[in-house]
């Protein structure tokens, strides 16, 4: 698409500048913007150029919960942090929403709207900031994540499975554009209650493709287990010849995040 910028020639480099977005800090790019060519008007000729690709390190979501066991389900507090692409896209979402109906569009965007995931209490930082990264925090509770058998307590731990909305369907004939890549590490901490004590973790996990790779990991001490997840997806659009290979990494994925926490209620 069409689409008009100012380049800046500043100490040998070129800086593409857009009007059209408010939340990035300069000399960062919106995601939509990047790996794109730009033609650059240079007097009696002009110039062909790139816009730069961020880092991954540049472009992340991060989440952390703090989890308890309470009348058998999941509640406590959620930390979500921001930078760089991805933030400019929930500043953007949330300065464009009117004043009365921006706390639900926040609720829809800490819980993807999934339904077992109520929050409440939620504060934000500074919304008219876009140099410092975006904070968002509140009160969460998440039901449908455990199941009691006896003695024993099976625990989900991945509060929403990221991306699984996204498998193709075998008659679909065009790609999937996903607009931006994404790049997420979710953390749960998970405080084990008297008088249950760890049974069982799942086996870590590690996958990659040229679309899309996850690191899953789980630790236990003192009387608390830690689940975390890195995933991050290379490609913006997944073409029809890469659909087999995309739906097979989201069935990985789906299969080690369906394993389950184990503790034990001990004797009493």
């Amino acid at each position: 698409c069409n689409h008009m910028v100012c380049a800046l020639m500043l100490g040998g480099k070129h800086y593409i500048l857009d009007a059209t977005d408010s939340y990035l800090p300069f000399p960062q790019y919106p995601g939509h913007l990047q790996g794109r060519q730009v033609l650059i008007e240079a007097g009696d000729h002009y110039l062909v150029d790139t816009i730069p690709v961020s880092s991954f390190d540049d472009d992340l979501i991060s989440s952390e919960y703090q989890l308890t066991i309470t009348n058998g389900e999941l509640q406590g507090k959620v930390i979500i942090s921001l930078k760089g692409a991805i933030k400019q896209n929930y500043l953007y979402i949330i300065n464009n929403t009117r004043t009365d109906d921006r706390l639900q569009m926040m609720k829809k965007l800490i819980t993807h709207e999934v339904p077992k995931m109520t929050v409440t209490n939620i504060t934000t930082s500074d919304i008219q900031n876009r140099e410092d990264d975006l904070i968002i925090q509140g009160d969460i509770f998440i039901t449908g994540n455990i199941a009691q058998f006896d003695n024993d307590v099976y625990i989900t731990p991945d509060p929403f499975n990221d991306l699984l909305n996204l498998m193709i369907k075998e008659d679909r004939q065009y790609p999937l554009d996903l607009e931006t890549r994404n790049n997420r590490a979710v953390k749960v901490i998970f405080q084990i209650p008297e008088p249950y004590s760890l049974l069982q973790l799942p086996k870590d996990q590690l996958f990659s493709n040229e679309l899309l790779s996850f690191k899953i990991n789980y630790f236990s001490n003192d009387h608390k287990i830690t689940f975390t997840k890195e995933l991050r997806t290379s490609a913006k659009i997944i073409y029809k010849k890469n659909f087999s290979d995309w739906n097979n990494a989201l069935k990985q994925m789906q299969n080690a995040l369906s394993q389950p926490i184990i503790i034990h209620r001990e004797k009493i």
